[in-house]
């Protein structure tokens, strides 16, 4: 339950910045779970 907080604040926190980096991490980790469903 935490993690799944501190991952949408990490993403939010992301996408309020536009960290292309980090942005690309996401990405790839959405993509995986995507492939897994």
């Amino acid at each position: 339950m935490i993690a799944l907080a501190l991952a949408v604040i990490a993403i939010a926190y992301n996408l309020w910045n536009m960290d292309p980096g980090y942005d690309s991490i996401i990405y790839r980790m959405t993509n995986q779970k995507i492939r897994l469903d």
